[in-house]
């Protein structure tokens, strides 16, 4: 069996493969050839989505350490105010961020509770000796191999390292404006405490990503993100040729007026979007998203998928 990170990358061939034969059969729609090839491509895809979810499941949980600094986390310790704080405001700031991701920035009936049973975020330990605070959550992939915690993760993670305003910006439009919001009010708390906070986490593809929390770190991120506002969404509608379109939350759709949308779409119209071909033609409903940093006056303009029409 491959690993993790050999499945992706091999699903990610795929995908782009499944993408050029699509395009041919659209040009050549009687090329048995290429009908035979996007039939094999899908199958293909199948096979190492199956393997990818298998893989995913036997991982079981993601453990994220959250490591404190400061007089008041010596030899192991944390008062316990603290402690309560940062875990509480760890757990909702990563549900506010799941629910981002799964039903993006329309409201959700009972979603605050379904993405709690998804990812099972657990206070887990304070290690003796030193002042780690090891917190899980359950990896539990959907029929794609998507894991909500696991992409809850890499959107705070994204945004803790991002340096520069347009990746903060779009950091920001990751994580949501509700996740914005939660991620800060941890910021301030380590800030408040007079602690510094490192978070490390090693991904399903091996790989470990480390943020340093330092003084300086919390407080510049904590000022750039508290300046970062978004407007009252808009709806619209629009009729265009899908021209491109990747599972991982992002489609590419011409106009029929000439114009162009780049659109993401959260992960609970993946199975809507999936049967659509490139260079089918659609109507999509969107909302049209405005983040705006107040003080340096940025504008990050984005459209986000409500649903597709055939």
């Amino acid at each position: 069996m491959y690993s993790v990170s050999k499945l992706e990358e091999m699903i990610k061939m795929s995908e782009d493969t499944l993408l050029r034969y699509e395009t041919d059969l659209t040009a050549n729609p009687g090329s048995l050839f290429a009908r035979g090839m996007v039939k094999n491509t899908r199958e293909q895809l199948d096979e190492f989505r199956g393997n990818l979810i298998f893989e995913k499941r036997l991982r079981e949980k993601e453990v994220v350490e959250l490591r404190f600094k400061g007089s008041k986390a010596q030899a192991g310790r944390l008062p316990l105010e603290l402690l309560g704080t940062f875990a509480k405001q760890f757990s909702e700031a990563l549900i506010e961020v799941g629910k981002h991701f799964q039903f993006g920035t329309g409201s959700k009936r009972g979603g605050t509770d379904l993405i709690r049973k998804s990812t099972e975020i657990t206070f887990e330990r304070l290690v003796p000796g030193s002042t780690r605070v090891f917190v899980t959550g359950t990896t539990n992939p959907d029929l794609f191999g998507n894991s909500i915690f696991e992409q809850s993760m890499h959107s705070v993670m994204g945004l803790l390292a991002a340096e520069q305003p347009e990746q903060i910006m779009s950091g920001a439009g990751n994580v949501g404006r509700s996740g914005v919001k939660k991620l800060n009010q941890l910021l301030q708390s380590t800030l408040k405490g007079d602690l510094e906070m490192d978070i490390s986490w090693t991904t399903p593809e091996q790989n470990t990503i480390l943020w340093k929390g330092t003084t300086q770190a919390l407080q510049k991120l904590s000022n750039t993100i508290s300046k970062i506002t978004e407007g009252t969404p808009d709806k619209m509608e629009i009729t265009g040729k899908l021209i491109s379109q990747s599972l991982k939350g992002k489609l590419e759709v011409e106009g029929n007026d000439m114009s162009y949308y780049r659109v993401s779409f959260p992960n609970s119209l993946l199975e809507a979007v999936r049967v659509h071909q490139i260079g089918e033609e659609c109507t999509m409903k969107l909302t049209k998203r405005i983040i705006k940093n107040t003080v340096t006056g940025e504008v990050k303009l984005s459209y986000e998928l409500d649903s597709i029409i055939s």
